[in-house]
């Protein structure tokens, strides 16, 4: 693997700073992969580093910080890492007020990998302080693109432009091409910008007929844009890259896709990329009547402290797009309008002056903080609470106290959750109250066939 490292400064999504840091750290990670040479492909990880979260310290006549990215790589399957690497990225401003710091660090860095499968970990921190963390973990798939027509993953990008500076390690088949680490759209980026790359267009593998078509798709797979165009014999490889417009969908999700059709091949190659859309003039919050039930709520007094506490809360039900969005909104203003939308969406009774979802999620945390409170932890944010506030109050709960030689357990059993589940827990320590889920056939929970055996070894 060769490991290469650009980083350029993005203005994108700003919002208040302070120039002390905040007590939480994010950033954003992808990765797509194109054709190599010699039985290895590139594989190219993007990411973005807000400056906001780092600890500036006086440097020369200005500020300097550093952000820390460690990349690891696994092999499918394998325990052992095949490359572990650290890289150290350097910021300087003016000052640390103002816009300075308001910016994000993005950036490139290229391995070459053999195809196969892997698993990829992507840890970034503070230099200076590594209590201030995020991480990313994803699966990859470096395919061989060697036989017939095959495309490239697909890069979503904030801006696309032609250049000649071949130093440039956002340079690709004369075009700079920056990416959109996170995927996230909006307010002062409208335009999506894509590049894919098409492999081995012979004659003999394509027809005359072929096209390539670009959808745009809601979560559901609805097609709300689209366009096709024919694709030229001649060359062995060619370039896909283009911009849509999304300034007039709505907030949410999406899906885009591009696509290789040739019927009289039987051919039809897809290839897709999810984002997500953030506008704070969405028409469901500027009507005339949702402005107004916005400015009957309870939201508009909220101040931002409040608001960042609301928003930590609904980590169980939130979704990815919905933290990046969050994390990236500029004022308090679009925060409080974030959270109105938020809990509004998922009003099961709109009609009813109480927002009876919301009424319940809390009382089930204020549940689960007096019955499950561990250590330092509240009780939300402990493995009961959580299971407590997903699922609700279990149906039955059977408690087994410590003895001398099995450790302390609870056994929670749902009759009609998803037709009958349990989940299952152990005291860490004896006498410390502090309980970890080790079994659950819920859906999407952590599953141990064996560990009534962890019951004298659990520590």
């Amino acid at each position: 693997m060769k490991p290469l490292l650009i980083i350029i400064f993005s203005l994108f999504f700003i919002q208040n700073i302070f120039s002390a840091p905040p007590e939480k750290f994010y950033f954003d990670c992808s990765a797509s992969v194109f054709r190599g040479s010699d039985g290895k492909n590139i594989v190219e990880f993007y990411y973005a580093v807000y400056q906001k979260f780092l600890k500036y310290s006086p440097s020369g006549s200005g500020f300097s910080a550093d952000a820390k990215l460690d990349v690891t790589i696994y092999q499918k399957n394998v325990d052992k890492p095949m490359a572990v690497n650290t890289y150290k990225i350097p910021s300087e401003v003016s000052d640390t007020t103002g816009n300075n710091i308001k910016n994000k660090i993005v950036g490139q860095i290229n391995y070459e990998m053999k195809f196969g499968e892997y698993k990829v970990v992507v840890t970034a921190s503070d230099f200076n302080n590594p209590l201030m963390v995020d991480s990313s973990e994803f699966d990859l798939l470096v395919e061989d693109f060697s036989g017939g027509v095959k495309l490239s993953d697909i890069e979503l990008a904030t801006s696309i432009t032609k250049s000649t500076d071949t130093k440039n390690l956002f340079y690709k088949n004369t075009l700079e091409v920056t990416p959109n680490a996170g995927g996230l759209y909006g307010k002062n980026v409208s335009e999506l910008y894509y590049y894919c790359e098409l492999y081995n267009l012979s004659s003999a593998n394509m027809s005359e007929e072929a096209t390539i078509k670009r959808r745009i798709l809601s979560l559901n797979n609805e097609e709300l844009v689209s366009s096709e165009k024919k694709i030229k014999q001649g060359v062995e490889s060619r370039v896909e890259f283009g911009m849509f417009k999304i300034d007039t969908l709505k907030t949410g999700g999406y899906i885009f896709e591009l696509s290789f059709v040739d019927t009289q091949k039987n051919l039809n190659i897809v290839k897709t990329k999810k984002f997500f859309l953030f506008t704070v003039t969405d028409d469901r919050q500027s009507s005339d009547k949702g402005q107004g039930d916005y400015l009957k709520s309870e939201y508009v007094i909220l101040n931002e402290k409040d608001l960042d506490d609301l928003f930590d809360k609904t980590i169980y039900i939130r979704d990815d797009n919905e933290t990046k969005t969050y994390r990236n909104l500029n004022t308090l203003e679009e925060k409080r309008k974030f959270m109105y939308a938020f809990w509004k969406k998922r009003d099961d009774s709109p009609m009813t002056p109480q927002n009876e979802f919301k009424i319940n999620y809390f009382k089930r945390m204020n549940e689960a903080n007096n019955r499950f409170k561990e250590d330092y932890n509240p009780g939300w944010k402990t493995d009961r609470g959580r299971i407590y506030v997903q699922y609700g109050p279990p149906d039955q709960i059977n408690h087994y106290p410590f003895e001398s030689d099995t450790k302390a357990y609870e056994e929670w059993k749902y009759d009609v959750l998803q037709g009958g589940v349990e989940a299952d827990f152990i005291e860490k320590e004896q006498g410390t109250g502090v309980y970890r889920l080790v079994n659950s056939n819920i859906r999407g929970e952590f599953k141990d066939s064996n560990w009534r055996a962890l019951l004298k070894q659990f520590h």
